[in-house]
């Protein structure tokens, strides 16, 4: 999972993207639990805690976001007292 959203936080992605991270990890999750039932991958997903690539990246970005944020004024306030 981690090469597959390598250094995604930092860009915005447009919806269709975003399906099709996660077509790429429910395709995988649906041949490693050998079923096609979209019901089972969801519970499977819930039961073990794993999220997919979406959500994962709406995370990451709002941590980036907000790092960004707090390295800029770190900056800006430094920059101010030159």
């Amino acid at each position: 999972m981690p090469c597959l959203l390598y250094e995604l936080e930092c860009y915005t992605l447009p919806k269709s993207s975003l399906r099709s991270l996660d077509f790429v990890v429910v395709r995988f999750l649906m041949k490693l639990f050998k079923t096609v039932n979209n019901e089972i991958i969801r519970e499977c997903c819930s039961n073990f805690k794993f999220a997919l690539p979406s959500e994962l990246l709406d995370n990451r970005m709002a941590k980036f976001q907000n790092n960004f944020m707090l390295c800029t004024g770190i900056l800006h306030y430094f920059a101010m007292k030159i």
